[in-house]
């Protein structure tokens, strides 16, 4: 996901089959490991992904405190639609992304 120019960043959603179940991860930034959801919900063509405070391998920051996020994902065509809300955040960040193999 490429966000808007405002917040000039990159994040990488990642998608996969664990064990029968599908999983999925955020990266932040590419020097940053990925944080596993920890939840996961479909409904129709939206995923959405929720990463607690009990993330994994550590829970996103924000000032140095651990914050949670709701990430909801669309896909449309080759595009991925996203949006993302942060704890203690009034801003959703808005952006799309193309499948990378």
């Amino acid at each position: 996901m490429t966000e808007p120019p405002v917040f000039k960043g990159t994040h990488t959603i990642r998608i996969w089959d664990k064990s029968g179940a599908v999983a999925a991860s955020l990266q932040t930034s590419p020097n940053a490991p990925a944080i596993e959801a920890t939840g996961l919900h479909r409904d129709g063509n939206m995923l959405v992904l929720t990463l607690s405070h009990q993330a994994q391998p550590k829970p996103m920051l924000e000032n140095g405190m651990p914050i949670w996020a709701v990430i909801s994902a669309v896909v449309d065509g080759d595009t991925m639609k996203v949006a993302q809300m942060l704890e203690r955040s009034q801003t959703i960040k808005r952006g799309a992304g193309k499948r990378q193999n």
